[in-house]
């Protein structure tokens, strides 16, 4: 009886401390700002594209904007709410004022450059894993393309796809 009691209160307590705290409803859970996010904002000259990465600590929160063969930038004034994401781009970006919503695992917000609004859009980074095979590779790399390259085309409208209902013809 005494191995059954100490059993069951062993698979109780593992069980609780793995359910992650809850979050306010429409709020992230403090970490899962955390990491590396692509970025693209989508200028109607050409999409810019680089790397974003949010750290948290007890002071609140840090980040640095990544491209490649260059030192990072760090991001200013970084502002986490329910629902909301906000941040300052780096100086050589003209300091341009991000204001985004988060909601289904990306950030889909905008900048203000030239007097106009931009989109832009942070999606997580997804590692993959090792490919078995060259088979694989090209899988990944084809699955890769389908769902990314869409976002770099000169000729979008919007940032999200569209159906011909919602956009008007090219």
């Amino acid at each position: 009886m005494r191995l059954v009691v100490g059993c069951a209160s062993f698979v109780l307590a593992t069980l609780l401390t793995a359910v992650p705290t809850a979050a306010p409803a429409g709020h992230p859970p403090r970490k899962t700002l955390d990491g590396d996010w692509e970025t693209i904002i989508a200028s109607p000259k050409r999409p810019w594209i680089f790397l974003v990465r949010f750290k948290s600590d007890d002071a609140g929160w840090t980040g640095a904007m990544s491209v490649r063969g260059l030192a990072d930038f760090p991001l200013r004034d970084i502002l986490v709410e329910p629902g909301r994401v906000r941040f300052r781009l780096p100086p050589e970006l003209d300091s341009m004022l991000f204001d985004g919503r988060w909601a289904n695992g990306e950030i889909v917000g905008h900048v203000v450059e030239a007097g106009q609004t931009v989109p832009m859009r942070l999606t997580r980074v997804v590692t993959l894993p090792a490919p078995a095979n060259q088979a694989e590779a090209w899988r990944q790399d084809l699955e890769f393309a389908a769902t990314h390259l869409a976002a770099y085309d000169r000729s979008f409208i919007s940032l999200r796809p569209c159906s011909s209902m919602t956009c008007s013809s090219r």
